[in-house]
This record gives structure tokens, sequence and C-alpha cells, in this order.
């Protein structure tokens, strides 16, 4: 499958409504931005706002952070007219293996649902590790929530001392 990574700096990209779209709709509203917020940090040059493209036709979203020795990955999705074709699994495969960072971080749901399970299983079969800590994603927006998520890392399970760093330069990057 011939598929693409393209880099939005702003909110006049050809692509950009559908990837909010899909934002909006794949992500609960305590754990994403709101629309200023989203466009202020897409001025961060360590922050990638990321359209999948099959064949120049939108297909999904990476949006990722590059810290110090670090790659979080803060949301992932494939439209839901493109679920089942073994797209997200090839994009995130091609993505670990273009990665010079040492580790790779992503957020998950707690495994309380069949749906998070799923999600959880489909990181594993890339070779992410689920981690036992306990972890709250800060409040994305004003008012909003924090959140009890679970943290997976790549290649290798987190100690206490890797979670600290993250949430250390978690804080550093994203919330400033």
């Amino acid at each position: 499958m011939n598929y693409t990574l393209k880099r939005l700096y702003n909110n006049q990209d050809e692509h950009y409504d559908l990837a909010w779209e899909l934002y909006v709709d794949a992500f609960p509203s305590d754990e994403r931005r709101d629309d200023m917020a989203q466009m202020s940090i897409m001025q961060k040059s360590n922050y990638h706002f990321e359209v999948v493209l099959i064949d120049e036709h939108f297909a999904g979203i990476l949006m990722w952070w590059l810290f110090d020795g670090i790659v979080y990955v803060e949301h992932f999705a494939i439209a839901s007219s493109q679920r089942g074709r073994g797209i997200g699994h090839g994009l995130i495969r091609s993505f670990i293996k273009r990665q010079q960072a040492e580790r790779l971080i992503l957020e998950v749901e707690p495994p309380v649902n069949e749906n998070n399970r799923r999600r959880i299983r489909f990181y594993e079969s890339l070779g992410f590790y689920l981690n036992a800590y306990e972890y709250y994603q800060h409040p994305m927006r004003p008012g909003g929530m924090s959140v009890p998520l679970k943290l997976m890392s790549y290649p290798a399970a987190m100690d206490e001392v890797d979670v600290d760093v993250f949430k250390n330069q978690f804080q550093i990057n994203c919330l400033n």
C-alpha cells in the first residue's frame, strides 16, 4: 500500500479539516486540545501534526513529539472508511523503523473493556509493552480533567525512573 505522511503547520492545509474532524471524532474532549491550542503547538519544531495519505487521499492522523531520546505518539487514528486494511499496522511499523529515539511512548485507555483491550493487543503485536505504573494525562484544555491512562513503550517496558523522565519531558514540552 502506498501511503505517505504529510506534516501540517497550520489550519490552511487542504487536509486540515478532515484531520481535525477525525481528531474530534476519535478522541474524547478531555484527551484532546481545542483548535486554538492546537494551532499554537503546531508551531513548535518538536511537534508533528501529520496526516496519513494513501495515493494522496486522506486516511488518518499521526500526532507526535520528539523529546530528548523519546518519541511520544500523542494521537493516532485511521479514518473509519480505511480501517481493517492493515494501514495502521503498516504505518506504525514503518514509523518505528524511521525513528532514531531510544524509546517510543504512547498512551492507551486502561483495559476495562474489549475495545480498549483490542487497542492494547494491536500495539503489543507491534512490540509495545503495556506498563503497569499509574499515569494520568494532564488536562489538554482549560477546565479539562486529568485522564487515567496507561503508558505503552517500545522497545522495552518502562521502570519508575523511565516514567518519571517521560512525565518531566511531557511537562516541559507539551504543557508550556
